[in-house]
């Protein structure tokens, strides 16, 4: 690794998000989202009980730990300012662009540099670095996994198995959001070992070594489920979300239906659901009451069938790529503005047409279509990256399809829920798609142009 160049990238990444502070963050609450005040008050509750509670001392179970124990190192050492964990996470985002670079290496060593300093303009994550939430924290372990997973796909070992197990375990206690992608890391683990014809014995080893660090890492929290609450899973946000917020937004991608409709009509038949069972309000325990919602909202789901899934899905993840990351930024978000999610429109154009419509800032309107045309332009350079895949001096296959596949993971567990913010684990695959395709066109059509000097 190059470490000078390595310097470079986190020096440019750290002053470009040092800058973005000074210019965009001048209030407390502008580094606030609204789940940001939850995860201070668990981050203090925390300290105060010396365990992972609420306020009253129920154990927490709709959030895994992880960022809760980065805001109380901070609340117990430098108080409550929102500023200095935000600092600290400005430091392991310019790290993570380093290690965006390291995986751009591991690809195609030429990248590296160019993949580092796109990777530190990169505006989705340079504005969401500056707000009170969990990205930013789960972004760098999950980078990490990245990073070492394309070193095992390259050359199958021990250590880097069981690399890729801590920081995909690390990233777990950060974001629940990954509790679904081991049996994808797992897999993947098994088809590198086989394309490089590894031995049984071998691959075994590596997959037990990679599912234990994984185990042991929430193992704790696991355990600590089972004794409060009788169950072995690890959080309870998957009822309600999907009840209230997934099946709503497919709905109304699907079929038009408003949003706010079907929150209502999921919440009766929420208690019809509940009358069923016998029960006048929904039990005390989280994991018996996320259970309940869980099959009223998989029926609703299922109601709409698999081709209007599928558009909903589809719709929902064109938004979440496509969505230029400027809507993050403070000084734009403040802009007076209709909430999307409450935009009417029979068909997910012309919601978009409706919300742009009735925005009264002509500003606003202004800076989301020029940011919007740069997102469009971006995406198509992607493309031709995406093509250079398993191409003569192109980007190598075997590490792609696993990104390929990463990205296919998030887009589905997202679903119909759009946010520029959950695109962030999927940016370092398309910060180096971005590269190649850059390094392509310098290459055949600027540098090959250029008149060389013949010698007399």
């Amino acid at each position: 690794m190059n470490i000078r160049r390595s310097i470079i990238i986190f020096v440019v990444a750290l002053t470009l998000r040092l800058i973005y502070l000074a210019v965009n963050c001048g209030a407390p609450d502008d580094f606030k989202a609204p789940d940001s005040v939850m995860y201070e008050q668990l981050a203090d509750t925390f300290l105060e009980t010396g365990g992972f509670n609420r306020a009253e001392g129920v154990p927490e179970t709709e959030r895994v730990p992880g960022y809760i124990a980065y805001l109380a190192l901070f609340h117990l050492f430098a108080g409550d300012s929102p500023l200095w964990p935000v600092l600290g996470q400005l430091i392991i985002n310019s790290l993570t662009c380093v290690l965006i670079a390291l995986l751009a290496a591991q690809l195609k060593p030429q990248l590296f540099l160019l993949t580092g300093i796109l990777a530190a303009l990169n505006l989705n994550m340079i504005a969401n670095s500056a707000i009170i939430l969990t990205d930013t924290l789960f972004l760098a372990f999950f980078t990490a996994m990245l990073v070492a997973m394309a070193c095992y796909i390259q050359k199958p070992n021990t250590m880097n198995a069981a690399l890729a197990g801590i920081c995909l375990g690390l990233a777990l206690l950060t974001r629940s959001v990954v509790m679904f992608f081991p049996p994808v890391l797992l897999l993947s683990l098994l088809l590198a070992a086989w394309f490089k014809r590894i031995s049984i014995g071998r691959v075994a080893g590596h997959v037990t070594v990679c599912t234990l660090t994984i185990a042991l890492l929430i193992f704790p929290l696991i355990q600590r489920n089972v004794n409060e609450f009788g169950h072995y899973g690890l959080v309870t946000q998957g009822g309600a979300h999907s009840l209230y917020w997934i099946v709503p937004l497919a709905r109304e991608y699907a079929d038009g239906v408003p949003m706010a409709e079907t929150q209502k009509e999921m919440r009766d038949r929420m208690g019809i659901h509940l009358k069923k069972k016998g029960l006048k309000e929904l039990p005390v325990n989280p994991f018996e009451r996320n259970a309940l919602f869980m099959p009223v909202a998989k029926n609703a789901i299922l109601e709409l069938g698999a081709w209007k899934i599928i558009k909903a899905w589809a719709v929902g993840s064109a938004i979440n790529i496509s969505a230029p990351a400027i809507i993050s930024v403070p000084l734009v978000n403040k802009m007076e503005r209709p909430s999307f999610y409450e935009t009417a429109g029979d068909t997910p154009i012309a919601k978009i047409i409706n919300y742009f419509t009735k925005t009264s800032s002509r500003l606003f309107v202004v800076l989301i279509l020029l940011a919007g045309f740069a997102t469009a332009l971006a995406r198509v350079l992607q493309l031709v990256g995406l093509f250079r895949i398993g191409r003569s001096q192109g980007l190598p296959s075997a590490p792609c399809l696993f990104l390929i596949a990463t990205a296919v993971y998030f887009l589905a567990v997202t679903g119909p829920v759009t946010g520029v913010k959950y695109r962030l684990p999927i940016e370092p695959f398309l910060v180096i798609l971005l590269a190649e395709a850059l390094l392509t066109i310098w290459t055949r059509f600027i540098k090959s142009d250029r008149p060389t000097h013949l010698q007399p």
